[in-house]
């Protein structure tokens, strides 16, 4: 199991494929492979706060370390910069997560598949592929939610600096004013992990300066 993992959090008839996809992932894109490490981190950090079982704790885990394997589809190149077009958007927003689907359905349990499956929905129904609304997407899917855009505003990528706490905090709560995010699980991010990064106070002046691209950022 890669070092990083919190094993005893992986669903045991999942811990080869999770491995596996992992392994790929670390050499194909590693700044994908830390995402994914900080998402699943983040997850378990919101679901334990939240008072999720230990049962759906294990679910949400081992689908958050498997969330973004869909982008082994997607060309190295394409990850690896800025959107310069709608069409380059389109190709990394719809092609990874059908990527997820095409790795990972059948071959890990349903309800695991689905969490990794939705993490691009919102409540609201403005997400993707499916469109989904509130009434479809349990908790677990919601915190996932909830976790990959943390990380996604949190992480420096090889096309974005990390944002710090106060644009990260200010746009995680925009996307509860556009019913897009589960409030209670923003709160516990916003709380338990963005306010303890302490990485996030330095070069504030610069990371505040541009805001472009911040909703690309988030649809990755």
């Amino acid at each position: 199991m890669q070092p990083d993992i919190q094993n005893q959090y992986i669903q045991d008839n999942c811990k080869s494929i999770v491995n596996y996809m992992l392994s790929k992932l670390k050499a194909y894109s590693p700044e994908t492979y830390s995402h994914s490490i900080d998402v699943a981190k983040y997850s378990l950090i919101i679901g334990k706060q939240a008072g999720l079982s230990q049962e759906e704790l294990t679910k949400l885990y081992t689908a958050s370390t498997l969330h973004d394997v869909g982008k082994l589809v997607i060309d190295q190149d394409l990850l690896a910069e800025k959107f310069t077009s709608r069409e380059q958007k389109r190709i990394i927003q719809l092609g990874h997560i059908y990527g997820t689907k095409m790795l990972l359905e059948g071959k890990i349990d349903d309800d695991i598949f689905n969490i990794a499956y939705h993490h691009h929905e919102r409540l609201n129904g403005t997400g993707y592929p499916q469109g989904l609304q509130a009434d479809d997407l349990s908790d677990m899917d919601r915190i996932l939610q909830v976790a990959d855009v943390t990380s996604a505003l949190t992480m420096k990528r090889s096309y974005k600096d990390a944002y710090d706490k106060e644009l990260t905090n200010q746009i995680l709560d925009d996307t509860v004013q556009k019913g897009e995010l589960d409030p209670r699980y923003v709160a516990i991010a916003e709380k338990e992990i963005v306010d303890k990064i302490d990485t996030l106070d330095s070069d504030k002046s610069d990371k505040n300066s541009e805001r472009i691209g911040t909703e690309a950022d988030l649809s990755m």
